[in-house]
Parts: structure tokens; C-alpha cells; sequence
């Protein structure tokens, strides 16, 4: 079986060892330094594992797959999509018809990543 690159490990890997923040809107829920990924599966879903050393201890952070990633290299900045509308490629017959199907599902179903970007820095 033919192994298929994946751009976001090349990205990930220019960043090893440096400070790592997490953030969505603006307010950061992870942060230390970044010591190693690895692209996994978990219950058929596709994650990004952060493994990253904070004071005492190292956390694992599985991190849903995105629908687009976005690198900024010179702001050392990674910006991961997870918005209906970057998934369906502006389509808005489709936007429309997965907002209704997720309405649907109760917030505690939901993923904190839904509809939202996250903003990961590097320094």
C-alpha cells in the first residue's frame, strides 16, 4: 500500500519543540510546549493528537481532522476550519441543508470545534 503525504505533517513538524497556545475565539483552552503529533483514527473519525509538556505533566489533545488547514509561516500561525460553509465550498443549497440536519443534534452532541476556527501559535 502506497503512503500518502499529507502537507499538515510537514507543517507540524517545522514546530516541534516551541511553544504552543490553542485557542478558539480568541480564548485559549490548551497551551505549552509541543513535543509531538500523530494523525490517528478514533470510533471512524479522523484526529490530529497534540502531544504537548505543560508544567507537570504531558497532555494528549486529539484535535478533530479539519476541513481546511490554513499556515501562516511567517506569524508562525496554523488555523484549523471546521465551518459548514469552507466544507461545502460556499454551496449555499448545502450550507442550508447541513445547518438544518446539525440543529438537530443537542449542544452536548456537538464537537467545541463546530463552526468555528482554531487558532493554534507557535513561538
Amino acid at each position: 500500500m502506497e503512503e500518502v503525504e499529507n502537507p499538515l505533517e510537514d507543517i507540524l513538524k517545522k514546530h516541534y519543540q516551541k511553544n504552543v497556545q490553542f485557542l478558539i475565539n480568541g480564548e485559549e483552552f490548551k497551551a505549552g510546549k509541543f513535543l509531538l503529533y500523530r494523525l490517528t483514527t478514533y470510533a471512524n473519525n479522523y484526529y490530529v493528537e497534540f502531544h504537548i509538556k505543560r508544567e507537570k505533566k504531558i497532555d494528549i489533545i486529539k484535535i478533530p481532522y479539519p476541513f481546511t488547514v490554513e499556515h501562516h509561516e511567517v506569524d508562525n500561525l496554523l488555523y484549523f476550519d471546521y465551518r459548514i460553509v469552507t466544507l461545502c465550498k460556499k454551496n449555499k443549497e448545502m450550507v442550508a441543508k447541513l445547518n438544518n440536519v446539525c440543529q438537530n443534534y443537542p449542544e452536548r452532541m456537538q464537537s467545541k470545534f463546530f463552526e468555528r476556527i482554531l487558532e493554534i501559535q507557535f513561538t
